[in-house]
């Protein structure tokens, strides 16, 4: 698949996806039915809390509710009293248990994810290692290793983990909202439809700038890193020339913009959950003052109440999470689309075949009408070169300073095919098919 920057977060999972193994796949459909425990485990604590609050609040009804009778006949109880204890118990198990499968979750979730990760910044390294030798004379070599190090490890900071918490998040989401449908369903569709356009809106206010950010730390991260491999590489001549000063100013120029962006996209993934937070405080006041104001027997509703307030307080995260998600996410692109670039490129045919048997040289090495350029837009830096070099002699080659002596070494050495002409040991033309078995020697 072709990537662009502005890929969604759908295309860029379709094109990462070809790029994970099997292995990696059976490990994310595991962690699918984990994240389906934790929601289970979700809807029993939060479901822990009606006949807790109805136990403190009037035992007598609860300890009268046919559907008990048989439990509590087994336990022995005779007192409704006596259903505070297990009952307290109950809940603080649940909640205890939704904890600890959580940490399990989160566990699983970052193994899996940063597994991944690892995967594909071998894979870009291997690929890119692969590549022929004239692919990396066009590269900045701070790009690459920016890409392979830092932008394999965005994949799985900018992609994977956010998709693997956002559909634990959905899957939670939607086993909370079926137990307040259950509930209080009018409160529910309300709530929920309210904070789904606040984060709309918020969504379409930002995705745009976000963007922007997203491709100036992208070109500012590969700016910063180049900067820095140049200054302390050439370090004797920074001392000599006295140019400290100078390449300050650059990497201010550099690194400034690339805070500022990060810092950019830092608030508007922290800002809605203030907002939603303050919103839902109000939203449960005035909720809370009608039931108690309009029913004759306001106790009745507090286990509902109470219930409510939980799952609100599980929900306002899990919201928050998936826009937190999708900010990074959508932050990120230009990032992964650079690492996707990487992770597409082909591997030679002769990767995964076993070393060749070297080419015979007995008697010389010849080239003939040698004419080569690094790339249609660039001048020939040979031209018309003949040359037999015969086997136990000693050559050497002079000239000044880009006459293409280092380009000719080259060729002999097969790096670069000849863009005329040929090279040929023992009566055999060097090709990119046998070129292999030349260098094998």
């Amino acid at each position: 698949m072709q990537t662009t920057p502005a890929m969604s977060f759908t295309k860029s999972l379709s094109a990462l996806w070809p790029h994970i193994s099997k292995r990696r796949r059976g490990q994310l459909s595991l962690l699918l039915l984990l994240m389906v425990a934790v929601a289970i485990a979700e809807v029993l604590s939060i479901g822990a809390v009606l006949p807790f609050l109805g136990a403190l609040i009037n035992p007598e009804k609860l300890f009268n509710l046919p559907q008990g009778k048989q439990i509590i006949n087994w336990l022995g109880f005779i007192n409704p009293d006596q259903l505070l204890l297990p009952i307290s118990f109950a809940f603080a198990l649940a909640a205890v248990f939704t904890g600890l499968i959580k940490i399990v979750l989160l566990k699983a979730q970052l193994k899996i994810s940063y597994g991944i990760g690892i995967d594909l910044s071998l894979n870009i390294y291997k690929k890119t290692l692969y590549q022929a030798y004239v692919v990396h004379t066009k590269r900045n070599s701070s790009e690459i290793i920016s890409a392979v190090y830092e932008k394999a490890n965005l994949v799985t900071g900018g992609l994977l983990m956010p998709l693997l918490t956002t559909i634990s998040s959905i899957i939670i989401l939607f086993a909370i909202v079926s137990v307040l449908l259950f509930l209080a369903p009018d409160v529910t569709l309300l709530t929920f439809c309210g904070f789904g356009v606040v984060y709309a809106f918020i969504v379409q206010m930002t995705k745009k700038k976000l963007f922007k950010d997203g491709i100036q730390i992208s070109r500012r991260k590969s700016e910063v890193i180049q900067i820095l491999q140049e200054s302390f590489g050439g370090i004797r001549d920074i001392l000599v020339d006295g140019t400290q000063e100078a390449f300050c100013r650059v990497y201010q120029d550099a690194i400034i913009p690339l805070r500022n962006a990060e810092s950019s996209v830092g608030v508007f993934r922290a800002t809605p959950r203030y907002v939603i937070e303050s919103i839902s405080m109000v939203f449960m006041a005035g909720i809370s003052l009608y039931f108690v104001t309009s029913l004759e027997q306001p106790l009745k509703v507090i286990p509902i109440l109470g219930a409510v307030a939980l799952s609100a307080q599980r929900l306002l995260p899990l919201l928050h999470t998936c826009y937190s998600n999708w900010t990074y996410v959508h932050a990120t692109r230009a990032t992964l689309f650079d690492a996707l670039t990487l992770l597409n490129q082909p591997l030679p045919n002769w990767v995964n075949s076993p070393k060749p048997s070297p080419l015979a040289f007995e008697h010389a090495l010849v080239i003939r009408d040698l004419c080569i350029r690094y790339d249609s837009f660039s001048p020939l830096v040979l031209t018309d070169i003949n040359l037999s070099i015969f086997r136990g002699s000693r050559v050497g080659i002079i000239g000044t300073t880009g006459s293409g002596k280092s380009t000719l070494i080259d060729v002999i050495m097969g790096l670069l095919s000849p863009t005329q002409g040929f090279l040929e040991v023992d009566g055999t033309v060097i090709t990119e098919d046998n070129n292999r078995v030349w260098q094998c020697r």
